[in-house]
């Protein structure tokens, strides 16, 4: 029989995500922002969404170390806070590792748990964007703390960092991520390098990839829109006209 599951984020731990992980996106934290946004209310880090979810389904069990894997997420809506995340349990004989999870009642994310790399790693050609980060294990008690292996804590945080501070910015929306890990021809051990494309002028959609020790993170975001607000004077017959009254 398949187990229910439930869990919630509220906005302290929205906040406190943000200090830790560097990622100050109006849109998680500022009741104004989310309000003026397509969301029409402030919205959970994508990010933090998927710790909890390790957390309660226990990923380091779910993949063994040194063993090469692929973990496939793909948000479907986005996430409010103080209300529940469901999910169950997968049937192990239909659909072994997929999850869905569901706030009330809609899909926001499904995720997927492989014991192999789904995906091939030609480069990426046309870079719109080239970016070194230096990591630093100052958070290595967070991620313990959430049950997730320190170097996915530390890449996924400045994933988030890097989509909301960097590239696209402030008005990003985080779409997929396939995480991999166990690459035995990545060199780079003291930078986390994010490579990004824009796939077309004409549309938000951004292919990135994530190059960190044995990990490497394809995943794609959207530019969202944003509300253009363009404050006019009035003419002075209208002040004076005002001014009378």
């Amino acid at each position: 029989m398949n187990n229910f599951y439930s869990f919630t984020i509220n906005k302290k731990e929205g906040l406190n995500f943000s200090k830790l992980s560097g990622d100050y996106n109006d849109i998680h934290t500022n009741n104004a922002a989310g309000h003026n946004s397509i969301f029409g209310t402030i919205v959970c880090h994508g990010v933090l969404v998927i710790f909890k979810f390790f957390k309660i389904i226990n990923i380091k069990k779910k993949i063994r170390e040194k063993e090469k894997f692929s973990i496939n997420i793909d948000f479907k809506k986005h996430v409010i806070y103080d209300e529940p995340i469901t999910f169950k349990s997968p049937n192990k004989n239909k659909q072994k590792n997929i999850y869905y999870l569901f706030q009330d009642k809609d899909l926001v994310a499904v995720i997927n748990i492989n014991n192999a790399c789904a995906e091939s790693f030609e480069k990426i050609k046309r870079i719109t964007k080239s970016k070194k980060i230096k990591p630093t294990k100052k958070f290595n008690s967070f991620y313990k703390k959430l049950n997730v292996e320190p170097t996915m804590g530390l890449i996924l945080s400045n994933l988030s960092k890097y989509t909301s501070n960097i590239y696209p910015g402030n008005n990003s929306i985080i779409k997929k991520i396939n995480i991999n890990s166990n690459i035995s021809k990545i060199k780079n051990k003291k930078n986390i390098i994010f490579k990004s494309k824009l796939i077309d002028k004409r549309l938000p959609l951004i292919k990135n990839r994530l190059i960190y020790k044995n990990y490497v993170v394809n995943f794609e975001s959207i530019i969202g829109p944003q509300l253009n607000i363009n404050f006019r004077k009035p003419n002075k017959k209208i002040l004076s006209l005002v001014k009378s009254i």
